[in-house]
């Protein structure tokens, strides 16, 4: 799936953006051409990068417990997500917890809009 369906998601972004929609974005950037048509698609655009960080124990006990995850996803994707990012946020879900992120992401928010 070279293009296709990940060609389109990032391409949809940038049409909800050009019709003056504002969103929040949930996407693991796992590899080099998610990582590419992303920077294509959205450059030029306002764009947020926040990173998403948690251990990896923790993730996998999370794993297990939502039982809608293949067992092992969170680790393969640790070996290339955050490698090569540059954050304007970072965030840790397992320290700040859901409260604490959220409050992180609306102070980057609001100081970008200052």
């Amino acid at each position: 799936m070279a293009g296709g369906v990940k060609h389109d998601f990032h391409r949809t972004i940038a049409m909800f953006a050009d019709t003056g929609v504002n969103l929040i974005v949930d996407h693991v950037i796992h590899d080099a051409f998610t990582r590419e048509d992303w920077q294509k698609s959205l450059s030029g655009y306002p764009v947020m990068s926040v990173g998403v960080f948690c251990p990896l124990d923790e993730l996998e006990r999370r794993e297990k417990e939502r039982g809608d995850r293949r067992i092992g996803q969170a680790k393969e994707q640790l070996e290339f997500v955050h490698k090569e990012e540059v954050y304007d946020l970072k965030v840790d879900t397992f320290r700040d917890g859901l409260e604490g992120c959220v409050e992180k992401i609306l102070q980057q928010m609001q100081a970008e809009l200052e």
